[in-house]
């Protein structure tokens, strides 16, 4: 999904607002924008839960204080934040503090680091404030509550490279597939590759194996590998082989 930031981030948190919650909505619509409508100065998440007390008393020992046991009813999560205003986004707390709809938020924590993630799930904006100093500085606060219980999606750290992608040592022949060997890679990463001949990327040639045609007769194929996930992306890049030999 993408995003775009409005202003500058403090520290490792962000709240990121989307779209507008449509009822029976399992997650954001496709290609839907997350903001950051203010730069996040404070941030607190809280979880109320609501109880009912449920007494156990002693079975041996009736003239015993009463232990009160716990019954669980509900939970709830909000997050307060005050921050520095972003004029881009002026017309965003509009909407949402005045009027009623839940809209889709992300709140972003321990990013860069790890267990690095976000929760999402649509939220009501339930208390705003804005205030503005001479200088013309907005700064907003503000109480945001949970739809629910929120999704939480950890963001993985970018790939780290184990071992680099190789090619066998043998000739690679003309019309003979001739595959590579994966690298190994921290971060799950996807894995994406464009072959070369003599330096050259050939074009179409983008998955792991690659068949020579005549025209690659003579010369030495090498690929680069890709690994990609969504916090960045690592390249390695095989040595070149032995000249291509006619089939």
């Amino acid at each position: 999904m993408a995003q775009r930031d409005y202003s500058v981030r403090f520290g490792a948190q962000q709240i990121l607002i989307g779209p507008k919650y449509t009822p029976g909505e399992t997650e954001p619509p496709a290609g839907a924008i997350f903001t950051a409508p203010c730069g996040i100065t404070g941030l607190t998440r809280q979880i109320t839960t609501n109880t009912n007390d449920v007494a156990l008393p002693p079975c041996n020992a009736p003239d015993d204080p009463i232990w009160l046991g716990i019954d669980i009813v509900s939970k709830r999560m909000q997050s307060t934040f005050t921050g520095t205003l972003a004029d881009e986004a002026l017309p965003l707390w509009d909407a949402w503090s005045q009027g009623s709809d839940l809209y889709w938020c992300r709140w972003y924590r321990n990013l860069g680091e790890p267990n690095a993630g976000y929760w999402e799930g649509p939220a009501a904006l339930t208390e705003y404030q804005e205030e503005s100093s001479d200088r013309g500085r907005y700064t907003n606060s503000g109480t945001i509550i949970w739809d629910g219980q929120p999704d939480w999606h950890a963001i993985p750290p970018a790939p780290g490279m184990t071992t680099a992608v190789s090619i066998p040592q043998t000739e690679p022949q003309e019309g003979v597939a001739f595959a590579a060997t994966p690298g190994t890679y921290t971060g799950s990463p996807t894995l994406s590759y464009q072959w070369f001949a003599n330096n050259v990327a050939i074009s179409g040639a983008t998955t792991d194996t690659y068949t020579p045609v005549t025209g690659d007769v003579g010369k030495r194929l090498h690929v680069v590998e890709t690994a990609s996930n969504v916090s960045g992306s690592v390249n390695s890049q095989s040595e070149q082989s032995l000249p291509v030999i006619p089939a």
